[in-house]
């Protein structure tokens, strides 16, 4: 165990899934909702990492009393002493998890019933496939559905072109892939480390989403996609470009480059006129690439690119101009 931390844990046998819950002050009446509708799973082998921070003394840890109420011995209960960002905790739960699985969860979201259930069941009938996801609604409003992809072809495109498409607190994954300690969430992309992990492993491996709504998410101020909104719209945009120079690896700063200035504008000065001239030759060679390589559908990546090319004619035409006329 990690130095500054503490642990309390009844060790149970292997359990076939490890839920990960990082939490941070979070509020207790969530949390015990949270934690509830993991107790209260129709597959009930699994064990719950409750990663907390941020307390000198743990006894003063909100977590640790909601614990105690729910006195299940399933519940380990990881205190880290100081503060730990969120990538952290969740590669310290990683490598500490015992299951075959790996489920992640929020420490305010409420997951219903039958979603391990559901989620296992497909992951033993499609052993090609190494991460399942599941459609959300609004905790608040179920009637306001987050709908994804859920045929791996469909998912991987989607990644690139739509963006992140599976939602982190619906996410399951065989925890055979963290073998490979190259395979972890990535500082690099703070505020949209699940969206790097999946397109790191849609390089790798099949991803997929269940077509059922399991899990209410709780939509507040505080979220990350709300307070870190511009942070994690330029992390996007750089996963993607990321995505694309697969296909051209030796252009791999300019095709981020590109992205980043279609994806996050304003962050990168993209108001300017003088928009490189290789743009539209560097989306042309995308498009030739994935004709000759296949990583992508070839209709729908080539309207994709249409796609970028018709909006940046709109918002820097005047860039985009070759001896006065359009190129």
């Amino acid at each position: 165990m990690a130095a500054g931390t503490l642990e309390r844990d009844a060790l149970t046998p292997t359990p076939r899934i490890s839920v990960l819950m990082p939490v941070y002050n979070v509020d207790p009446r969530y949390l015990r909702e949270a934690l509830d509708s993991i107790l209260g799973q129709t597959l009930s082998d699994f064990e719950i990492l409750l990663l907390s921070d941020g307390f000198d003394e743990p006894s003063a840890d909100p977590a640790s009393a909601v614990v105690t109420e729910c006195d299940d011995p399933r519940i380990r209960l990881i205190q880290n002493r100081g503060r730990a960002s969120l990538i952290d905790k969740l590669n310290q739960g990683i490598s500490m998890a015992r299951g075959e699985f790996i489920a992640r969860m929020d420490g305010d979201d409420v997951s219903l019933p039958d979603r391990f259930a559901l989620q296992v069941r497909y992951l033993d009938r499609h052993c090609d496939v190494d991460v399942v996801g599941t459609q959300f609604c609004a905790l608040e409003d179920s009637a306001r559905v987050w709908s994804h992809p859920t045929d791996p072809i469909d998912v991987k495109t989607e990644l690139l072109t739509r963006g992140c498409v599976i939602g982190h607190p619906t996410v399951m994954m065989r925890r055979s892939l963290f073998c490979d300690p190259g395979i972890r969430y990535d500082p690099r992309f703070q505020h949209a480390e699940d969206y790097g992990l999946w397109a790191m492993l849609s390089m790798r491996t099949k991803l997929a989403n269940l077509p059922e709504v399991l899990l209410r998410y709780r939509c507040h101020a505080g979220q990350v996609s709300v307070r870190m909104h511009e942070p994690q719209r330029r992390a996007a945009a750089r996963i993607r470009g990321m995505l694309a120079a697969q296909l051209v690896p030796a252009r791999e700063e300019a095709i981020i480059d590109l992205f980043e200035r279609q994806f996050a504008p304003g962050l990168r000065d993209a108001g300017r006129w003088d928009f490189p001239k290789e743009f539209r030759p560097l989306l042309r060679q995308l498009s030739t690439e994935n004709r000759v390589r296949r990583l992508y559908p070839v209709s729908r990546f080539d309207e994709f690119v249409r796609e970028i090319w018709l909006h940046q004619l709109l918002r820097f035409g005047k860039g985009l101009l070759v001896g006065g006329r359009r190129s």
